[in-house]
């Protein structure tokens, strides 16, 4: 925690609810233009009954509390996953292998270690999370793509516009000749299963993207709690046999 650190109207309303584990809002503009310190929100929580250290624990939370960022989109659907948290220290080569460990247990999969510089690196195919120097100690980016959906709806998207295509020809010509007769729609069906094929494949892969966008998301919220609780202790250092 950065003694400097001013927090804002809504981040004091935020800290103190946290800590009063109530939803009732303290009233508005009670931190000014300047903000104020985490002990002069302390002093403001004394009088309303809340435990100083609720309120510092609740700072800490709101600062390292995972910040999501804009999806990547295919055929206007988001298709990625990506959390940033903030550290208020950086993590200790020990405690980057117990985060590692997290990561294993959490997406059950021993994953790839790496090292580039000052940033770490564990990653599984698509998903990679990465520690990385900040501005005030480290961040946890996660970051994961579901380009398993992407073929999917690919696929669909295809199927759907060859049905299309067939029946935007084959209408038009069976009106114009033969009128929609038993035998002109028969015709048709080849190109209507088509069609609905590819509006299937859509629909499902979009119900199974939906699904997976809320696992990933529970699981690096997890990640980060188990973070946060590492963190909060004093720092770990492996010992010299």
């Amino acid at each position: 925690m950065h003694a400097e650190h001013r927090y804002r109207d809504e981040e004091v309303r935020e800290i103190l609810r946290i800590a009063a584990h109530s939803d009732e809002m303290p009233p508005p503009s009670i931190a000014g233009e300047g903000g104020l310190t985490l002990r002069a929100v302390q002093e403001i929580g004394k009088e309303a009954g809340i435990d100083p250290q609720n309120i510092a624990a609740a700072a800490h939370h709101l600062e390292m509390r995972a910040q999501s960022l804009p999806p990547e989109r295919f055929l206007g659907l988001p298709v990625s996953v990506a959390r940033v948290i903030d550290l208020p220290r950086p993590l200790t080569s020990h405690e980057w292998e117990i985060v590692v460990g997290y990561l294993r247990d959490t997406f059950t999969a021993p994953g790839e270690v790496g090292v580039q510089g000052g940033t770490r690196e564990w990653s599984n195919g698509s998903l990679r999370v990465l520690l990385e120097p900040a501005e005030h100690g480290h961040r946890l980016r996660f970051s994961t793509l579901n380009r398993r959906f992407r073929s999917l709806a690919g696929i669909g998207a295809g199927l759907l516009a060859t049905g299309l295509v067939f029946l935007a020809v084959l209408v038009p010509e069976a009106v114009s000749t033969h009128g929609l007769s038993v035998p002109e729609l028969f015709k048709l069906i080849p190109p209507f299963i088509v069609a609905g094929g590819g509006i299937t494949y859509v629909a499902w892969a979009r119900l199974s993207l939906r699904r997976w966008a809320l696992e990933r998301e529970s699981q690096m919220e997890r990640i980060g709690l188990q973070v946060r609780a590492l963190i909060a202790k004093p720092p770990i250092v492996e010992s010299e046999p």
